[in-house]
């Protein structure tokens, strides 16, 4: 594996009215590898703003995929509090949260969310994942809403909280 088998993207994160930028690798080798972050010393190296992350990605030699006017790939909007409400839209934020968490964990060499998910984490993040009803997967007129269980929405409601506690560990 080499350095060379990851595309680079320019990830914007807002939590607790901060903006941070930082630069996501997608893996795109053959080998089973996770997605990383870059990181810096004990944190994510991240930036106050979109041009500082660009200019430091040139400097270093790092090629940002370009996505668009903004090059900005994903944008997360941290919630400080999560609740279900059967939408599409919590769906695709739980899902990122839980990736992008997932994905500095591995950064860190830390167990990643999948290497720790159990019976219960696995049908929490499939029927996420089946609400977000892409269209490669659900046929076209139809939708998907997940229903959970008071049981579920509690450990929803926990792996949450533990991945603010991620975020706020690794953000510097």
């Amino acid at each position: 594996m080499t350095e060379n088998d990851y595309l680079y993207f320019c990830y914007s994160l807002k939590m607790n009215s901060k903006e941070y930028y930082f630069i996501w690798a997608s893996y795109e080798g053959e080998e089973d590898r996770n997605d990383k972050v870059l990181t810096k010393g004990k944190g994510i190296l991240s930036f106050t703003d979109k041009e500082k992350c660009l200019k430091y990605a040139e400097k270093t030699g790092i090629d940002v995929v370009e996505e668009g006017e903004d090059d900005v790939l994903f944008s997360l909007n941290v919630r400080k509090k999560f609740r279900y409400k059967n939408r599409k839209k919590d769906c695709e934020y739980f899902i990122k949260i839980w990736n992008l968490v997932s994905d500095i964990n591995y950064s860190f060499g830390r167990m990643t969310i999948a290497e720790c998910r159990n019976d219960e984490t696995d049908v929490l993040y499939d029927k996420m994942f089946w609400g977000l009803n892409l269209p490669v997967v659900t046929p076209e007129g139809e939708e998907w809403i997940p229903v959970f269980t008071n049981r579920e929405e509690k450990l929803i409601r926990s792996l949450h909280k533990t991945f603010l506690r991620t975020l706020r560990k690794y953000l510097i």
